[in-house]
C-alpha cells in the first residue's frame, strides 16, 4: 500500500503566501493613496507659487494674503 501523504505543510505555505500577497496589495494601495494626496497638494500651491515668483521676478509688490495660503514649508 502506498504511504499517505498528508497535505498540511503545502497548506500552511499556501495560507502564509496568500497572507504575503494581501499584505503587500495593502501596502501597495496606502502608498497609490499617499501619492495621490500629494499630487493634489502639489497641483493646489503650484499656481500660488507660481504667481508669487512671477511678481518678485518683475519687481511687483507681493500681496501677503497669497502667503497665508502657503504651508509653512513653502513660505
Amino acid at each position: 500500500m502506498a504511504p499517505e501523504v498528508t497535505l498540511e505543510p503545502l497548506r500552511n505555505g499556501v495560507l502564509a503566501l496568500a497572507g504575503a500577497v494581501i499584505v503587500l496589495a495593502l501596502l501597495l494601495l496606502i502608498d497609490r493613496g499617499i501619492a495621490a494626496v500629494s499630487n493634489l497638494r502639489r497641483k493646489r500651491r503650484e499656481p500660488i507659487l507660481s504667481r508669487l515668483l512671477f511678481r518678485a521676478l518683475h519687481s511687483s509688490p507681493v500681496d501677503a494674503s497669497d502667503f497665508l495660503r502657503l504651508g509653512t514649508f513653502d513660505r
